[in-house]
């Protein structure tokens, strides 16, 4: 039994079958297909001695209450033309386990911004984020950073997702009652 079939509903019997799993697999499909991001991730670009380099993966991390981290792969692919924004910056980080730490040892200076879903606004501002080797991410952007400069982004941000999801919830029951009624049953 998949863990979505754990989920107690009334409506839906506790013992496995087939069409309840199919129901439960369209739902996820439907949430899923409605955002095309994770909420808390956005693309931005991170500026080092005029050199724009596009970030795909950018996570507001609000648990990340001393820094901003940048991937350690995105610093040696752009090493040579970054050289006079890399600084020493020997560190010991704790991670949200309270028990993972890691040793770092350098920092990019440089300015990230962003641009608001409609095109209209730029958010920008310089900051200093620490190198660390977190293959799938560009650049985790820490609380201090998120309230020097993209608090106003980061309160968007929450709005767009908020009514994102009030929006997929009610097209959620909808497509489940229109699936009930065409034939997908309880038993």
């Amino acid at each position: 039994m998949s863990a979505q079939s754990r989920v107690f509903d009334p409506g839906i019997s506790t013992e496995s079958d087939d069409e309840t799993e199919l129901l439960l697999d369209a739902v996820g499909d439907i949430v899923r297909g409605q955002v095309d991001r994770p909420l808390s991730f956005r693309e931005g670009e991170f500026q080092v001695e005029g050199v724009p380099v596009k970030l795909f993966k950018v996570l507001f991390d609000t648990g990340a209450l001393h820094k901003s981290y940048i991937s350690a792969n995105l610093v040696e692919k752009h090493r040579n033309s970054w050289k006079s924004c890399i600084f020493p910056h020997r560190a010991v980080a704790c991670l949200a386990d309270q028990a993972t730490r890691i040793e770092t040892t350098e920092v990019v200076r440089g300015v990230l911004s962003f641009v608001s879903d409609d095109g209209k606004i730029e958010y920008k501002g310089e900051v200093e984020a620490i190198v660390w080797n977190m293959p799938g991410m560009d650049f985790i952007l820490g609380l201090p950073d998120i309230t020097r400069h993209f608090v106003e982004l980061l309160t968007s941000m929450l709005r767009v997702s908020q009514s994102e999801v009030s929006s997929t919830a009610l097209e959620t029951d909808i497509c489940c009652r229109e699936m009930l009624s065409c034939g997908v049953t309880e038993r």
